[in-house]
């Protein structure tokens, strides 16, 4: 493993720098523009505003999209080059890449017409990049989660970690759920839970490379009762079958690593990793997610 200190690739990503190194700005143009005109046979050319249409969950019952199974093999291949770039620089479409990931072992029409509108999307946006600054190593951490979403009855967890008072973008997570969750409040206490053991991974990675965190993580969550019962002070008298993650969580925030704040769902950014959102709401949210207040910073000024 080499390292420089002025590189400007790094696997498949290009970086820029402000002057003073301040901000660092990352993007992979080239690698979307080869991957765009591979699968250019997959897009369906239409204006798309956001990565996911409404009825991204939404399976067909019956008719031909039902009956139709596609090429597995091609759908793998795009799913996985999207799923690349949205763990990377592009966390705006990795909700809809996470699910079309799940659908990877029968992909039918329907499928395909998702998988066009990401490619669309991505067509419209090919330049937006991700631009961190940071001036402390604090962990931040936005945790959402959408009950009954999947047509199972499975629910979805959406997180965005960032560090830094700036809450600068460290990593996106999009994932269905493994444990069926009774209520919403189930939901965020699970999401919660399987986010904070990330977040320890987090931790333990800041703190192997020589920077220390000494403050504790921060939590936010939107969802008041499930605050209430990660509380060490609360009774959990109805939720015993999630006591064994509740305990896991109070027991952190005992040990001073972990707070739980409320953040009202119009500010959570994660929300729209749980969920298709659309409009203004959907460009709001990754703009705070992606640092677009400071990609003018990176410009060759020594000012900053």
């Amino acid at each position: 493993i080499t390292a420089h200190k002025d590189a400007t690739e790094y696997l498949g990503m290009t970086i820029a720098r402000s002057a003073c190194n301040g901000y660092i700005q990352l993007s992979q143009t080239g690698l979307l523009a080869q991957m765009l005109e591979t699968f250019n046979e997959l897009k369906t050319r239409r204006t798309a505003s956001s990565s996911a249409e409404t009825n991204l969950f939404r399976r067909p019952t019956e008719g031909f999209e039902a009956e139709t199974y596609l090429d597995q093999r091609l759908f793998l291949s795009v799913v996985m080059s999207l799923m690349y770039v949205a763990r990377l620089t592009r966390p705006d479409v990795l909700l809809p890449v996470t699910y079309l990931a799940s659908r990877a072992h029968c992909p039918v029409q329907l499928d395909l017409k998702h998988v066009g509108r990401a490619l669309d999307f991505l067509t419209a946006t090919s330049q937006k990049c991700i631009t961190i600054h940071c001036t402390d190593l604090q962990l931040h951490v936005q945790v959402d989660a959408s009950w009954n979403v999947h047509s199972d009855g499975m629910s979805h967890t959406g997180a965005v970690f960032s560090l830094g008072k700036e809450h600068s973008y460290l990593q996106a997570c999009s994932c269905k759920q493994k444990l069926q969750a009774q209520s919403s409040t189930d939901a965020e206490i699970i999401g919660e839970c399987d986010m904070l053991k990330r977040c320890l991974h987090m931790r333990a990675t800041i703190a192997e490379i020589g920077l220390e965190p000494v403050q504790p993580m921060v939590f936010y969550q939107d969802n008041q009762s499930g605050i209430t019962l990660t509380n060490e002070d609360s009774k959990a008298k109805r939720s015993k079958h999630l006591l064994s993650r509740i305990c896991f969580i109070r027991y952190h925030i005992r040990m001073g690593m972990l707070k739980v704040h409320y953040l009202h769902t119009d500010s959570m950014d994660a929300d729209s990793l749980t969920k298709p959102t659309q409009g203004t709401k959907f460009r709001t949210h990754f703009d705070n997610i992606m640092g677009k207040q400071w990609a003018a910073m990176i410009v060759d000024n020594a000012d900053v």
